[in-house]
């Protein structure tokens, strides 16, 4: 591949704006996270190059929204961490859904900000 080439492009003009990017391990999963709206993280199908998933925080949880500021898949592949809004959400790859949530403001109330979010491999 050259370098800096372009090899594909979600959607078209009018495609969802994407804030972070991750690849899952075995390299056939990307996850997208929304540069605005719900807090979504979509995961495409490399080799297909369509959507495989959508994840999107409850609505009326009190979790969720905005950018995705952060976004990593543990290193088995079963979950991912997401961060919007200040709370950080852990999705469960096999069942589709959140299954875990922090909310990272602290005391103070403020949105905080965190831009990255890792897993342990040890």
């Amino acid at each position: 591949v050259e370098q800096g080439a372009e090899l594909w492009r979600a959607g078209g003009d009018d495609a969802e704006k994407v804030a972070r990017v991750a690849f899952h391990p075995d390299g056939l999963l990307l996850g997208a996270g929304a540069a605005e709206g719900a807090g979504a993280v979509r995961l495409w199908d490399v080799k297909s190059l369509t959507v495989a998933a959508g994840l999107e925080p409850e609505s009326g949880s009190g979790e969720g929204g905005g950018v995705v500021d952060a976004l990593a898949f543990s290193e088995n592949g079963y979950h991912l961490a997401s961060v919007s809004l200040g709370t950080l959400r852990l999705w469960d790859l096999r069942k589709l859904k959140s299954i875990a949530s922090l909310d990272l403001r602290g005391a103070g109330g403020g949105a905080g900000s965190c831009t990255g979010v890792a897993f342990d491999a040890s």
